[in-house]
């Protein structure tokens, strides 16, 4: 049993010492591997809706740079850190709801192909608009358990083949 299933996110634990905090490390080892670090043609994509304000949707992400694995985005994805020179959060203004085909605009993709793969792959799992999307380039994640991240659906993993420079 993955222990990441019933445990609780790790803004339940600071009550805890300090010393309670190998129970982080126990949460990064039961997600191991969500988070496949792979050359620059993968991307891995979550969409959806939030009405949380712009400082508490990015609360989910503080800390994702420092190595220590304790922002609640590091633990979902069974990480200790996330780059942001390759993940790159996005949010329409004022939290506007767009059809899905406006959002996905957002993504750093090479191709309208791509784009359209994305668009086909959302609304399958019932996206069909959104005012938020995370993109993860040179990442391939594996969802072990279908869940909300920060309110947002992993759609998933798409292959962009850039076009190399001549």
């Amino acid at each position: 049993k993955a222990l990441h299933q019933k445990d609780p996110p790790l803004h339940e634990l600071e009550h805890l010492p300090i010393d309670s905090f190998v129970v982080v490390d126990q949460l990064l080892e039961s997600n191991a591997n969500m988070i496949e670090y792979t050359d620059e043609n993968y991307i891995s994509i979550w969409i959806g809706s939030t009405e949380k304000s712009i400082d508490d949707f990015n609360k989910y992400t503080d800390g994702m740079e420092t190595g220590d694995g304790k922002c609640q985005a590091c633990i979902d994805f069974g990480v200790k850190f996330i780059d942001s020179d390759f993940f790159v959060a996005f949010g329409t203004e004022d939290n506007a709801i767009i059809p899905i085909e406006d959002l996905v605009e957002e993504i750093d993709v090479s191709s309208q192909e791509v784009l359209r793969q994305i668009i086909s792959a959302a609304k399958e799992k019932g996206v069909t608009e959104g005012n938020s999307l995370y993109y993860y380039k040179k990442a391939k994640f594996t969802e072990e358990i279908s869940k909300k991240y920060n309110d947002l659906i992993f759609i998933g993993v798409f292959y962009d083949q850039k076009k190399k420079k001549k």
